[in-house]
């Protein structure tokens, strides 16, 4: 016999046999016989329903060790640790089947009902240990579940090894027993031949839903195992098939119900859906497969991310959108991405983040393709268009229609109509000469907000020109305070008659202004005079006129100085040859002004 295959010469001490059988039991028996064993099998339940069932377990195990451990010590000829030696095989390591055997196969705490048949001989071949066992039912049971352990006498050899490339040095230490061990633990499900039924909930969907992201546990109930029903958590739903979400109507959802338990225990139910109109903008068109047509559909899916979708709505077809329209734009459809913004400037003609129009001639089905289902988020703003008065907002099914042309919020309660585009603007009437001061003091006055309580007049963005009488028109922002708190902005151009002012003013004028001569050598001096503008808008003043008294033909020149209109410049009122026309204007007063 080779020197590897010596068995152990030295007497073991019982300690470090006892730490060897120990070892044993744990890496083989717990750690890789058990594991492997332990399974759960179902039996009929009823009387004569057997099962086989074949166990396949390793037939060894490792132990590792560090060179200076039990394990170099059980395997050293002397008294001293062999550090050569780290591992500890248990079993057929490597080939040797005659290292490993087990015998005595039984059943232990058999559950009542059932008995064991048989158990085959284990089996040794490739470093695996199997065998068979066949049990019966004896009785009939409505128990789901019952369980038993396998036990068995192990026999072990148990060899040190190096871990060498070439496998040596080895050495044979001895063999160890373990009695009526427990081999495993056999769990019995009955078979339970209980069926899965269903029955179809009838159920609603939103016109451009995505049939992949819904949850078809409500589209059944009474769902029941023979005649216990279950709850949703016994139980999947799926969806087989496909059924059409972009028009209207009533459609067929087949869904397959399956037992969680069971997953082989399965059921199918046709389901009727109802698509609905949900929370969306509808867009009309000619009616050639009836008067209520609609050739887009965008509508609003709430949810953890908000989207839209586009859909046909009314009716399956791909006619023409308008034959009447031709080469001209018949809606259009713009969102606005408000989500890192606190305002937006809105325009007519202001593309959205995203946006699609089409032609009257153009394809129903065809266009819609342009639009993708778009995420969106509280607070965005979308634009929608129609040439013809077809723009409608469909709520709980109710229609409702507001104008070619509608802005909405984008809030958790569905599209919100906003107002800023749909106040009524009138010609207003603006005094001839109103300053800009003046016009700002009363742009409130020129645009009426009553009944939008979020909407408010901001300023002139163009003043109208008051020059002189006339039509002419000014540009004036308003601003719309949206549910989100952010603001939207829109100018409306607002035509202005320029009128004369029939308003009473407040003066005061000296009722007589003289220029007399005082002293031969001074000529002639006046007191100063003062005129005072009490009113609230201004006044322009004029001298219209100058009455000559006795010998006023010997003034050479006779001048006026009005400090604040003429800035300090003389105005001639009398010469010799009287030549000076009248009236002469000083200047304009604004309000309450001194001059």
């Amino acid at each position: 016999m080779q020197a590897s295959e010596n068995m152990k010469s030295r007497l073991i001490t019982e300690q470090l046999r006892q730490i060897l059988y120990s070892d044993g039991e744990q890496s083989y028996i717990v750690k890789t016989l058990q594991p492997s064993i332990s399974q759960r099998i179902t039996l009929g339940n009823t009387v004569g329903s057997t099962q086989k069932f074949t166990v396949i377990a390793p037939a060894a195990s490792t132990s590792n060790g560090n060179g200076n451990d039990w394990i170099s010590l059980i395997a050293s000829d002397t008294e001293e640790h062999d550090s050569r030696y780290r591992w500890m095989q248990y079993g057929d390591f490597r080939g040797e089947p005659h290292k490993y055997a087990l015998t005595n196969v039984w059943i232990d705490s058999m559950p009542e009902g059932i008995e064991l048949m048989e158990v085959t001989t284990p089996s040794v071949n490739n470093q695996m240990v199997s065998f068979t066992v066949t049990i019966k039912r004896t009785i009939d049971t409505g128990d789901t579940s019952g369980s038993f352990s396998l036990t068995g006498d192990i026999r072990l050899g148990t060899t040190a090894t190096t871990g060498s490339p070439d496998g040596e040095p080895i050495k044979n230490i001895e063999d160890v027993k373990y009695l009526n061990a427990t081999l495993g633990r056999i769990t019995v499900d009955a078979e339970d031949n209980r069926k899965i039924t269903a029955e179809a909930s009838a159920s609603t969907v939103v016109l451009g839903t995505n049939i992949k992201e819904i949850a078809y546990e409500d589209f059944v109930k009474n769902v029941k195992l023979g005649d216990e029903v279950l709850t949703k958590d016994k139980y999947t739903v799926e969806l087989i098939g496909e059924y059409a979400t972009d028009y209207l109507g009533e459609k067929t959802a087949k869904v397959r119900v399956t037992l969680k338990a069971t997953p082989t225990n399965t059921t199918e139910v046709d389901v009727p859906v109802q698509i609905l109109w949900g929370n969306s903008i509808a867009y009309g068109g000619l009616g050639y497969v009836g008067g209520d047509r609609t050739t887009a559909v965008f509508s609003l899916h709430q949810g953890s991310k908000p989207k839209i979708t586009i859909s046909q709505g009314q009716s399956n077809d791909n006619y023409e959108i308008h034959s009447y329209f031709p080469g001209e734009k018949y809606y259009s459809f713009d969102w606005f991405n408000l989500k890192s913004a606190t305002d937006i400037h809105m325009t007519s003609d202001k593309k959205g983040d995203q946006s699609i129009e089409a032609e009257g001639q153009e394809k129903k089905q065809d266009a819609l393709k342009k639009w993708q289902t778009q995420e969106v988020s509280h607070g965005d703003v979308v634009r929608s268009w129609v040439t013809e008065h077809k723009n409608h907002l469909y709520v709980n099914e109710n229609r409702e229609f507001n104008g070619n042309e509608a802005y909405y919020e984008i809030t958790k309660n569905g599209y919100q109509l906003l107002n800023f585009n749909k106040l009524k603007i009138t010609k207003q009437s603006v005094i001839h000469q109103a300053t800009k001061e003046e016009m700002d003091k009363a742009v409130q006055s020129y645009i009426n907000t009553s009944g939008h309580q979020n909407i408010k007049v901001v300023k002139f963005m163009k003043y109208p020109d008051t020059s002189s009488l006339k039509d002419t028109e000014g540009i004036i922002r308003i601003a719309e305070t949206l549910a989100s708190g952010k603001t939207v902005t829109y100018d409306y151009t607002v035509p202005f008659s320029v009128v004369k002012d029939n308003s009473w003013i407040k003066v005061k004028v000296p009722t007589k202004i003289l220029f007399a001569q005082i002293s031969k050598e001074s000529g002639i001096l006046s007191p100063e005079y003062e005129i005072v503008n009490l009113s609230e808008r201004g006044i322009k003043v004029s001298i219209n006129s100058v009455i000559r008294g006795t010998s006023s033909e010997l003034i050479p020149e006779l001048n006026l100085h009005s400090t604040n209109l003429t800035n300090g410049h003389k105005i001639t009122l009398v010469t010799p040859n009287d030549s000076n026309n009248f009236p002469q204007e000083l200047g304009v007063m604004t309000k309450k002004m001194i001059a």
